[in-house]
């Protein structure tokens, strides 16, 4: 089958895929494309599980889903085919110009979609953390013939896949952050929730409770913070397999009368506006984090460690603060200093905010993702 004609101008046709049930940071990235996308004027649909978070929020924002496949990991030789086929199907009668992957799940059925039915959209695969990838032979066909380019979310990442592809096949797009985040948010109403006065010094973290996100070192750190900032509080929005473990921690070190699990949330925007300091303590998965991002764009300070390219979104000193990973008292340390030191944290805060409006808008995403469809699409590199 002659490959289609590539749109140079007008509206692109891009089916975007993910296979995450619950709520996270790259559920989230997705729908934010999608719906910068669309408002850019190309024809959006999404292929995720049916009792997805994607897909209600994906509904929600009138963008359509296709929702026949579970994109399920594991061994499903049956499921896996079928699901195959229903890729191919959806892509032919939507007469995609890209299917646009972001985990490895759908990536495979997409790759073999496209191949196997001689398809004629471009198949784009976004990577979103820092894991190695390994050069074993399938992902060698999936990397180099499967995929038609590789988006990762982090120029950091590019050494990892070193032994796979290229770099001239390897783009880098940062995670947008969502506008809503860069509308002023009133955080009293959420303290007033919590019975948390505004004098009360409140650091936070939103994501996913899971050991590699560092929330046990958030918690250790808030015990020497105390020591400075003795009526310290901490919230955590998020759920995941750690809670227990997180809450059995905390009465441990002593800190459970100054600590918040709030579980998922739908008014994270206030939230963040509510924090004296947003904290990012992974220890390794995060590659553009979305958190960090959203903390900048409302204004409210910063502190992160040094993961994935983390120094691609903060200038140390300038507009946020940035540790090393797995150190609470270096996490102490800066959370402290930045408490201690309102003026230059809300001068950071500030200065993060505006380089979140110039580089990581909705609007600065849709237009370099469009882009680098029509190079796909066209069979061109930078």
């Amino acid at each position: 089958m002659s490959p289609k004609a590539p749109p140079a101008e007008g509206p692109l046709r891009v089916v975007m895929a993910n296979f995450h049930e619950d709520w996270g940071g790259q559920a989230a990235y997705v729908l934010t494309l999608a719906r910068a996308l669309r408002d850019a004027g190309h024809r959006l649909w999404v292929i995720c599980p049916a009792d997805s978070q994607l897909s209600r929020r994906a509904g929600q924002a009138g963008i359509p889903t296709f929702t026949s496949c579970r994109l399920r990991r594991g061994l499903r030789p049956f499921e896996f085919w079928r699901e195959v086929r229903a890729f191919a199907a959806f892509l032919r009668e939507v007469e995609a110009d890209v299917v646009h992957t972001h985990g490895p799940p759908e990536c495979w059925r997409a790759a073999l979609a496209c191949r196997m039915f001689r398809l004629r959209c471009r198949h784009v695969r976004t990577k979103h953390n820092s894991y190695r990838v390994a050069a074993h032979p399938a992902n060698l066909w999936l990397y180099r013939r499967g995929i038609d380019r590789l988006v990762v979310v982090a120029g950091a990442l590019k050494p990892l896949l070193a032994g796979l592809l290229p770099p001239e096949r390897i783009d880098v797009l940062h995670a947008p952050v969502a506008d809503r985040f860069l509308a002023t948010a009133d955080g009293g109403p959420f303290r007033a929730e919590l019975g948390i006065s505004p004098e009360t010094p409140l650091i936070g973290a939103v994501g996913r409770l899971a050991a590699d996100k560092g929330q046990a070192d958030i918690l250790k750190a808030l015990k020497l913070i105390r020591t400075q900032h003795p009526e310290t509080m901490a919230v955590f929005v998020g759920e995941g397999r750690e809670l227990r473990r997180l809450e059995t921690l905390a009465t441990e070190l002593g800190v459970t009368n100054r600590v918040r699990f709030l579980g998922a949330r739908q008014d994270v925007p206030a939230i963040t506006a509510a924090l004296d300091v947003s904290v990012l303590a992974s220890t390794g998965c995060d590659a553009s984090s979305t958190v960090v991002k959203e903390a900048l764009a409302a204004g409210v300070p910063m502190v992160a460690t040094e993961v994935g390219g983390i120094r691609e979104i903060i200038e140390d000193g300038a507009t946020g603060r940035i540790v090393p990973p797995g150190d609470p008292a270096r996490l102490a340390e800066a959370i402290s200093a930045t408490l201690s030191d309102r003026a230059r944290a809300r001068s950071m805060a500030a200065a993060g905010r505006e380089a979140m409006k110039e580089r990581f808008s909705e609007t600065a995403a849709a237009t370099a993702q469009a882009a680098i469809y029509r190079r796909v699409l066209q069979g061109s590199t930078p």
